[in-house]
Order: C-alpha cells, then structure tokens, then sequence
C-alpha cells in the first residue's frame, strides 16, 4: 500500500516540475527573440528558485549524449521530444555528415545508432569531464501530467515493449496507483526514484537541473522556435 508521507513527497515533486516549467502569465511573445530569451530567463529563474528551496539531486550520467563536434551535451528524458531530436534532427547536422561518408549505410538510421552508442555518456567521470569543457547544454522537456499520460497510452494501451502485461485493459487511475506510485514507494531514494519507469520518472531525477549548467530548456510546447534557436546558436 501506498504511503500517504511518499504519495505527498511524488505530488510535490511533481508539482516543483510543474511551477518550474509551466507556472504564472510569462508576457512570452510569440515569434521574437528578446521574448524567447525572457522565456527562457524565467525558465531559469524558476529552476533556481525551486533548486534553492528543495536542494540538488544527485546526478546520473544515463540519459546524456555528447556531441563532441559541437561541444554539445544533451539530456534524452523519454516521452519529451528526445526522439525527434536523436532521429530527426541530429542526424541532419552538418558536421556528423563526414562519419558515413563513403559507407553502406542509410545516413539517418547510421547516425542515430552512433549517437545511441557511440556518443552516450559512459560514465560520471566522463560527464563530470564533458562539463568542465563548458558544453552546450540543453534539453526538451514536456508537461508531466501530458508526458505521464504518453507514457500510458505507450507501454500500457498499446503494450509498448511488453513491460507490464498485468495492466492490459486496466485503466489510468489503476496504472497510476499500481504502477506509478507503487514504483515511487518502492525507490530507496525520494528524490531519484531510482525504481520507477525512466518513462514517467520525474524529469529532474533524469537530467541534473540543479547541477548542471543548461544553456536551452526546450519545451514540447514551444518546441519549433526552441528548436530554430537551438539551431541557430549551434551554427546549423
């Protein structure tokens, strides 16, 4: 059974996400570079503050790739964009064109495989020295409650890997409190969650907000001009 002090502790660290990504009236204006860099300002401000009240988390080295033709350190949190970038956008990038050169292999599908093997952190003393080179950072994240729900529909309605067979046909609320909150408990550790699904862990249990120096949070919501300036700032 769910304990209500653990149920408290997920809803509030979820709840920190939320305020951190998606909280007040931003006066955001749409389409213009000083209201993107404002966006992104208090993206930070927001990230600081949460931070600040509730401590750092220890960092993990799983979800990184490192770019190294671009000095380029970037955080995969699934059901958040992750794919689009590694499967359509990196593999576009100008300067990885040269690694397949001359090779019989389809230059999309190539790239990405290297970027799945080859361009992962291996380690935390790899990517502790990835931040002392300064990288650009960045990372795409979406709304928790929506990246949840994604996830549902992914492993759960469409049995996405086979990973739990026992909740075919089962609800949401059902996957929620068997599934969701029942991983949460069973973490040693409430603030990596180190037992739940990378799937709807929460995001800075994955990328190490409080610890690494980002130069972009991307959005899912804002992703097309978060993208364009991303790339802009990359030379791409």
């Amino acid at each position: 059974m769910i304990s209500e002090k653990h149920f408290l502790i997920f809803v509030f660290f979820l709840l920190c996400i939320v305020i951190t990504m998606y909280s007040g009236d931003t006066g955001y204006r749409v389409g213009t570079a000083d209201g993107w860099i404002q966006e992104q300002s208090r993206r930070f401000d927001a990230i600081d503050r949460v931070c600040t009240e509730n401590g750092s988390i220890p960092m993990i080295h799983e979800l990184f790739i490192y770019i190294q033709e671009y000095n380029l350190l970037f955080c995969m949190p699934p059901k958040a964009g992750s794919t689009t970038w590694m499967g359509g956008i990196f593999p576009k990038f100008s300067k990885l064109e040269s690694k397949f050169a001359g090779k019989k292999v389809h230059k999309s599908k190539g790239l990405r495989f290297y970027l799945q093997t080859q361009a992962i952190v291996k380690n935390m003393e790899e990517l502790k020295q990835i931040l002392r080179k300064n990288p650009f950072a960045f990372t795409n994240v979406r709304h928790p409650f929506e990246r949840l729900v994604s996830a549902f529909v992914d492993l759960i309605v469409n049995n996405h890997h086979n990973l739990y067979p026992e909740m075919k046909n089962q609800p949401f609320d059902k996957f929620v409190k068997d599934v969701v909150l029942k991983e949460a408990e069973e973490s040693p550790n409430d603030k990596l969650y180190s037992k739940m699904n990378i799937h709807w862990r929460p995001f800075n249990s994955l990328c190490s907000f409080c610890n690494v120096n980002y130069n972009v949070i991307s959005k899912m919501e804002t992703f097309g001009e978060d993208k364009r300036h991303i790339l802009e700032m990359l030379g791409e």
